[in-house]
């Protein structure tokens, strides 16, 4: 009896801690991103700032630049909606 009641509070343990737990992917859409205005830097790409989801809420990261690649053009990151959740595609250099 003492071993069925030890398994039902680590169970009920079990679940409780499983419902404490902070979904890694939203279910609401990110905001707007924050207009930066940028001027051009020779030899280099700027990649957007960008909202993350950390912690139960968007938090926003700020744009910073890349060294461009010969021969590659950078595609930047982006929020996508697949089924009832929000996933972040990352950025990524294409060759041209």
């Amino acid at each position: 009896m003492r071993k069925l009641f030890s398994l039902l509070i680590t169970i009920s343990m079990a679940l409780t801690m499983l419902s404490c737990v902070v979904s890694s992917y939203p279910e609401i859409p990110p905001p707007p991103p924050k207009r930066v205005i940028v001027r051009a830097r020779p030899g280099y790409v700027w990649v957007p700032g960008h909202w993350v989801w950390r912690g139960g809420r968007y938090v926003w990261v700020p744009g910073h630049w890349k060294k461009a690649r010969r021969g590659y053009v950078w595609i930047p990151g982006h929020w996508e909606r697949r089924g009832n959740h929000w996933v972040w595609i990352k950025g990524r250099w294409v060759r041209r």
